[in-house]
């Protein structure tokens, strides 16, 4: 009987540093979401040359989505004057046919398939990551926490390659990898 009290009480004071993970994630979550308006508010792309009707946000994630309902929460509907969107994809070769602009691929979907795929889609359409692993390992751009802190990583060589262009506002606040 004892053991047991000693095991509850043990469990008991484990649930208040659950619930504040659990609320540092969501918070993550929330800047990293805002964040990808910010980058494609200061982005210049090529489809905005090509007549593109919306401004389109795709996120790469497993279920049960937090990216994609975040995003929906903000309800940003336009940016730069063109009607927003988003589409939840089922794999990374759906980023092309969606028509994407602005693609979150989470941690949970980082795999060698995504990584083979970006160099290609950095020439289209900025990709977004959570991890340093994702730039490291082609993604031009990724939103990681560090400190309680967001930071900005942008891959320089990915970049460089990418006809997309980031305003000098989003890249004063970027590190370059």
């Amino acid at each position: 009987m004892r053991c047991f009290v000693v095991l509850l009480s043990l469990m008991i004071s484990l649930l208040p540093a659950t619930s504040a993970l659990a609320d540092e994630d969501q918070r993550a979550r929330e800047i990293r979401t805002t964040f990808l308006f910010h980058i494609a508010n200061y982005t210049i792309f090529p489809s905005q040359e090509q007549e593109n009707p919306h401004l389109t946000f795709c996120f790469l994630e497993s279920a049960p989505y937090l990216y994609e309902q975040e995003f929906a929460k903000v309800g940003v509907r336009q940016l730069n004057g063109m009607p927003t969107q988003a589409f939840r994809l089922n794999s990374i070769e759906d980023a092309e046919a969606r028509h994407c602009d602005v693609l979150l691929v989470d941690k949970s979907e980082e795999s060698e398939q995504v990584y083979a795929a970006l160099e290609a889609l950095n020439r289209k359409l900025v990709t977004v990551g959570v991890t340093r692993r994702f730039t490291n390992q082609g993604g031009l751009v990724s939103l990681v926490e560090q400190q309680s802190k967001i930071n900005v990583f942008i891959d320089r060589k990915q970049y460089r390659k990418s006809p997309l262009k980031f305003s000098s506002l989003l890249l004063r606040h970027a590190k370059f990898l």
